[in-house]
C-alpha cells in the first residue's frame, strides 16, 4: 500500500467516489441560489425569476433524488444547514403563491368588470334612448 492511499477521502472509503459530497454540495449551492431569489421582494421578480426559481427547485430535487446514507459528521452538517435553509425557502415560496393567486383573482375581477361595462354599451343603442313624448 502507497503512502498516497492511506489518505482517501469519505466518499471514496464508502465507496461512492465522491459522487455523494459533490451531491450535498450541488443542493446546497442551489438551495443557496433559491433563498437568494425567494428573499427578493415579490414586486421586484420578473417573469424570468421566477421560471428560474422553478427551474432550481426541479433541478435541487434531482439532486436530492442522489443523496442517500450512511453520513459523514460534516455532511450531517451541511444537510442541517440545507434543512433550515429550506424551511425560510418555503415559507418565502407560500408568500409567493399567495401573493400571485391576489394578484389573480384582482386580475380576473377587473376584467370581469370591464366585461360587464363594456357590454352595457354593446347592445341596441336605439333602444336606450327611445323617448316617448307623444
Amino acid at each position: 500500500m502507497e503512502a498516497g492511499d492511506s489518505k482517501k477521502s469519505p466518499t471514496t472509503a464508502y465507496g461512492w467516489n465522491g459522487l455523494m459530497r459533490a451531491s450535498l454540495k450541488e443542493c446546497y449551492r442551489l438551495t443557496a441560489e433559491l433563498r437568494m431569489l425567494t428573499h427578493i421582494p415579490q414586486s421586484d421578480l420578473t417573469d424570468e425569476q421566477y421560471d428560474e426559481i422553478s427551474r432550481l427547485l426541479d433541478r435541487r430535487q434531482k439532486v436530492l433524488d442522489d443523496i442517500f446514507p450512511p453520513f459523514t459528521d460534516d455532511e450531517m452538517k451541511i444537510g442541517g444547514v440545507v434543512v433550515s435553509i429550506n424551511k425560510e425557502i418555503d415559507m418565502k415560496l407560500v408568500e409567493i403563491k399567495q401573493q400571485l393567486a391576489s394578484q389573480i383573482r384582482s386580475v380576473k375581477k377587473q376584467g370581469n368588470s370591464t366585461k360587464k361595462y363594456l357590454g352595457y354599451f354593446q347592445g341596441d343603442a336605439g333602444s336606450y334612448f327611445y323617448d316617448k313624448r307623444n
